[in-house]
């Protein structure tokens, strides 16, 4: 039986990506075409067309692949939504500090205006966390810092950021309901290069408040209600 012959992709391959932007890229050789993604990351968009080669082999149409890349998102991990005024909103589960100093890295590349970042940390659990994020921030004075709930169990909130903001040069804002704290983050930026950042609760649809997990609508909804 004669074996398929195989499909490469990346550097050296007809099956590369030849103008990556950040919400889309220009794809050669059997994918030949422009594709929107939502998902950040060169490497996102080197997974979309290994993900489109192995669709192409199972039969799928290139109008089929561009509208499947176009769609997919992963929930809490670097989902993007437009505010009317044309900044970008940033969902992650980033909830430790090397995880967000990736995420602040590949936002800073494409968003070049302001960056609001709004995070918090847990309570009864992993309490390092709280100087690495304090300690992090104070490295990148040009973000806006809104610090806020993040499961605070049996902790106060507020006691939470001030540890955080206490490794801070900087002024940060503190608001403990992680609600308001979202709707105040979308209602600082201006225009199209602005972004936010809501770090550390992912798709959670549940927030730890006195050893209970209690009902919450999740970061990605609130942006939703405040774009």
């Amino acid at each position: 039986v004669a074996s398929m012959e195989h499909d490469f992709y990346g550097t050296g391959s007809n099956n590369t990506i030849i103008d990556s932007q950040a919400f889309s890229f220009e794809a050669t050789g059997k994918l030949a075409g422009h594709y929107d993604i939502q998902l950040i990351g060169r490497f996102n968009q080197e997974n979309a067309v290994a993900a489109g080669l192995a669709c192409l082999r199972l039969g799928a149409s290139l109008e089929d692949i561009k509208k499947g890349i176009a769609a997919t998102r992963v929930p809490g991990r670097m989902e993007v939504l437009t505010q009317k005024n044309g900044a970008k909103v940033f969902v992650d589960y980033a909830h430790n500090g090397v995880s967000l100093r990736n995420l602040l890295s590949v936002v800073e590349e494409h968003q070049k205006g302001k960056i609001i970042l709004l995070l918090g940390a847990t309570g009864n659990k992993g309490e390092s966390r709280r100087k690495d994020f304090g300690l992090l921030l104070n490295q990148h004075p040009e973000l806006t810092v809104i610090l806020t709930a993040d499961d605070p169990n049996y902790e106060d909130p507020l006691a939470i950021a001030e540890e955080i903001a206490s490794y801070i040069s900087y002024p940060v804002e503190k608001i403990a309901d992680r609600e308001e704290a979202i709707k105040k983050a979308l209602s600082l930026t201006e225009r199209e290069g602005d972004a936010v950042i809501l770090a550390g609760k992912g798709a959670d649809a549940y927030q730890i408040v006195e050893g209970e997990k209690v009902a919450y609508p999740g970061d990605y909804a609130l942006a939703e209600k405040y774009l």
